[in-house]
């Protein structure tokens, strides 16, 4: 169970931990300080379903990275997250079978160096259903359900794929990207958030301008304690390097949030992992803004019982270690 999956789970021992250190009124400052202040803007599509966040959210975080690194992405990064299959068996009901599919044909193709466009998106999304597949060990329930006659003879007349396996995995996103994504606006939606990044990290008044991300998708050295702990970036201003995550919500962050990371601060390992951490925030990819608290305030205001951060991270790793 995941960092993010044990803040949500009251009787784990991340809860735990919060329950019995975090100062509330501490808490509730570095929440406030954390929050946005402008009006998101909101999806074109009404009432937008619950995957709908989802994969915008994780497609536009990928889409970031991307732009912040001269739209190259590194998929080495995320390569390690896919299973590889041997050979086909299985085919379509194998979960390893299609995040390799998605991952190798379908999300490398136009990750390519072009500015962000349609076809992009297309790609990214793929990423973003092979990383969401590998995380849950779901997929989405079209691609369970059973495959009528007149949908298999469209797939095997479809040119792309080397067989029937990988034809029908690569229909079947097609299908739920049209479909259930609602893609025209799903596309306009990705697009906006993406120019807000652009007019943050170029514009003079930009809360990301002279930014530069230093780390990327990365799990921290530390992540074996809590079953997975992996941050969206390192943003670097000036002096202050701010571990961040990337956040598309429309609504008022919550406390869960601001827990989270304290979780990345409490497993950093400055040694194991290779990299230095001052500050942790939030990047708002609906408004553009960026904010963050020094780790010294952080864990003062929110774990005041512990005279410094390492003595906080060693009762940290302790109580989370054995669960």
């Amino acid at each position: 169970m995941s960092l993010t999956s044990q803040l949500r789970y009251k009787d784990s021992p991340v809860r735990q931990f919060f329950m019995k250190y975090e100062d509330k009124a501490g808490a509730k400052e570095c929440l406030k300080w954390i929050q946005s202040s402008k009006t998101p803007i909101e999806p074109l599509l009404e009432s937008p379903s619950r995957s709908y966040f989802q994969y915008v959210g994780i497609t536009t975080d990928y889409l970031i990275r991307y732009i912040a690194n001269n739209n190259f992405f590194d998929f080495s990064s995320v390569e390690r997250s896919i299973r590889i299959p041997i050979g086909s068996e299985g085919g379509i009901e194998s979960t390893a079978f299609c995040e390799y599919i998605l991952f190798e044909k379908i999300a490398r193709i136009y990750l390519d160096g072009r500015p962000v466009d349609e076809l992009a998106i297309y790609s990214a999304t793929a990423l973003a259903m092979a990383i969401s597949l590998y995380r849950s060990g779901r997929l989405p329930r079209l691609f369970w359900q059973e495959i009528s006659y007149e949908k298999k003879k469209s797939i095997g007349n479809l040119r792309c794929g080397s067989d029937a396996d990988e034809r029908t995995v690569m229909w079947l996103f097609d299908e739920y990207c049209f479909e259930k994504l609602n893609w025209d606006l799903y596309v306009q939606d990705v697009l906006a958030i993406t120019r807000i990044f652009i007019d943050s990290s170029n514009n003079h008044d930009g809360e990301l301008r002279h930014s530069k991300f230093t780390v990327n998708g990365k799990a921290l050295a530390n992540q074996g304690l809590v079953d997975g702990a992996d941050f969206d970036c390192v943003i670097q201003q000036n002096e202050k390097k701010i571990l961040t995550d990337i956040k598309a919500t429309v609504k008022p962050l919550v406390m869960e949030y601001l827990r989270q990371l304290i979780g990345y601060v409490l497993l950093h390992d400055e040694s194991l992992d290779a990299f230095e951490i001052s500050d942790v925030g939030i990047y708002f990819s609906r408004t553009g803004e960026f904010r963050y608290l020094p780790v010294e305030v952080l864990i003062q205001k929110c774990l005041p019982s512990f005279k410094s951060i390492a003595e906080a991270k060693e009762a940290f790793r302790r109580e989370v270690r054995y669960w």
